[in-house]
């Protein structure tokens, strides 16, 4: 009789056990089947594959799921929130730090893809000697310079540019100084004769 009192207190634990154990083993089931996934799918394909290991997890406890959680995995649609929540839970215990970095991987900012970069235009520098004859204001202020060769050259300022601010803060803001003009060359659309047409820019001047 002592026996057969055992047996049943044994039976009674066990069942009362695995009924509380339920969820602890399908989050445990449902770690390891998400610890075996691609870290190289999207947020939603990665979504859908925990699902499927949730689901697959949760199927040896499709009664005990239902008598006492009161999830129905025969309609899943309606209780799939439900199993999720819970066993998210559960999951936290179980596998804290994996879940944690899945929670973060899904709302991370996804890099903008990089633009295909074209060919790197690169700017030689040249220089000539000349003489500042005037200066022209407009959209940009262009510095003319008639070259010892004879050319007349239209500098335009469009950024810093070597000893020039010192010159053009002269009284005469540096009318008829001398010396060796930088500048680089690039050919731009000309909007006013629709072609297009050399444009220098001055990076630099030293006295003579």
């Amino acid at each position: 009789m002592r026996n057969w009192l055992l047996l049943l207190v044994v039976i009674i634990i066990h069942g009362t056990a695995r009924a509380q154990d339920a969820m602890d083993a399908i989050a445990a089931k449902t770690c390891a089947c998400a610890s075996t996934l691609d870290t190289a799918l999207t947020t939603e394909a990665r979504n859908m594959q925990l699902g499927i290991c949730m689901l697959q997890s949760a199927e040896p406890f499709k009664k005990e799921l239902k008598k006492k959680y009161k999830i129905d995995l025969d309609n899943i649609d309606k209780d799939a929130e439900g199993l999720g929540r819970l066993v998210g839970y559960r999951m936290a215990t179980k596998c804290p730090e994996q879940l944690a970095r899945m929670v973060q991987d899904a709302n991370a900012v996804p890099e903008e893809p990089s633009l295909p970069s074209g060919p790197v235009r690169k700017f030689t520098i040249q220089q000539t000697p000349g003489k500042l004859a005037s200066i022209r204001s407009g959209q940009f202020l262009t510095l003319v310079v008639l070259a010892e060769d004879g050319r007349t050259l239209d500098l335009l300022l469009l950024g810093q540019a070597d000893n020039v601010a010192n010159l053009l803060r002269r009284p005469d803001q540096g009318r008829g100084a001398t010396g060796i003009w930088s500048y680089t060359a690039d050919e731009l659309f000309d909007p006013l004769s629709r072609t297009f047409r050399p444009f220098y820019v001055i990076t630099g001047y030293e006295a003579q």
